[in-house]
């Protein structure tokens, strides 16, 4: 369900299979753990387990080899994007991304599947063969 408002949130928590959060545009990292909160109690609040409610986000952003500022969102090199999937992960219990490139789409695109996610991967496999 996507949602990002406290009412649907907590629908989400009650009755979803899973969550797929905002744009990184539009919903800050430091929203992120109030908005889990609110899923997480709703959850509970039913005899459900947090854990069961697969969560993604739409990340928005631009990956590049200096890891300077440029486009909207996310920017920084592909070691800097996997290092961040990997806090978001450990940190926000998120369980996959949904990548909106904010700059030429098909290279970056190209980017996130070749330079990022293997790095990704790596950092993570201990995370995901839990869940």
């Amino acid at each position: 369900m996507g949602a990002n408002q406290p009412g649907m949130l907590e629908v989400t928590g009650r009755v979803a299979d899973g969550w797929l959060a905002g744009l990184s545009l539009a919903v800050p990292v430091s929203d992120m753990p109030a908005k889990q909160a609110v899923i997480d109690e709703a959850a509970v609040s039913v005899g459900r387990e947090p854990s069961s409610i697969r969560r993604i986000w739409n990340i928005a952003g631009t990956i590049n080899a200096s890891g300077t500022l440029g486009a909207p969102g996310f920017t920084g090199s592909p070691h800097d994007w996997a290092e961040r999937l990997n806090e978001w992960v450990r940190n926000l219990h998120f369980d996959g991304f949904v990548f909106w490139p904010t700059a030429d789409a098909n290279r970056q695109v190209d980017l996130f599947a070749n330079e990022v996610m293997p790095r990704a991967s790596a950092l993570l496999s201990d995370v995901w063969s839990d869940r």
